[in-house]
């Protein structure tokens, strides 16, 4: 069974700012995540067999939420797990408005979600240790306009994340 997770997924304009925060990182500070990997997850999923996956994907559909934009300007490691993220400082209520639709989703479809309360990130490397300074980094401005579907799919080499379906979301 595939494992998936619903989440936020960078346009080109978005990558590209990303790309340049990556940039702005010393090499030395983690293993860095493959640019084409970098998104926010909204809720992860698990191993999901293919019938709940096609509930989920027509749930999404029903899921009515507006774009917002995301600034995420501020990075960190968590210790413990040795991820050096990059976020928002604040979180916009159109992003939680969205991440409350999606939990109802997937709890409809008879997911356990975790129960975790939802904190934005981008994994920008693992292994990492101490994060450069806030301002060291540039903010990304990212014009949220869908979220995803996706699929993890695991190699000796690392994941690889496959985007099943796409939602727009309103103007």
């Amino acid at each position: 069974m595939p494992r998936l997770f619903f989440a936020l997924w960078p346009d080109d304009d978005t990558r590209k700012q990303l790309q340049a925060v990556m940039q702005s990182i010393p090499p030395n500070i983690g293993r860095a995540v493959p640019l084409e990997n970098l998104h926010i997850t909204l809720a992860f999923l698990g191993q999901v067999n293919e019938e709940i996956t096609k509930g989920l994907e027509a749930a999404a559909n029903q899921i009515r939420t507006q774009k917002f934009e995301l600034k995420l300007d501020t990075i960190g490691c968590w210790r413990k797990s040795g991820i050096l993220w990059l976020a928002p400082v604040d979180i916009p209520e159109k992003l939680g408005l969205l991440v409350s639709r999606v939990n109802e989703v997937s709890a409809a479809s008879g997911i356990t979600l975790d129960g975790r309360p939802f904190k934005p990130h981008i994994a920008l490397a693992r292994k990492a240790g101490m994060p450069p300074e806030r301002d060291q980094i540039p903010s990304v401005i990212w014009q949220v306009e869908s979220f995803t579907l996706v699929e993890s799919i695991t190699h000796h080499t690392g994941a690889q994340y496959r985007v099943l379906d796409s939602w727009p979301l309103l103007n």
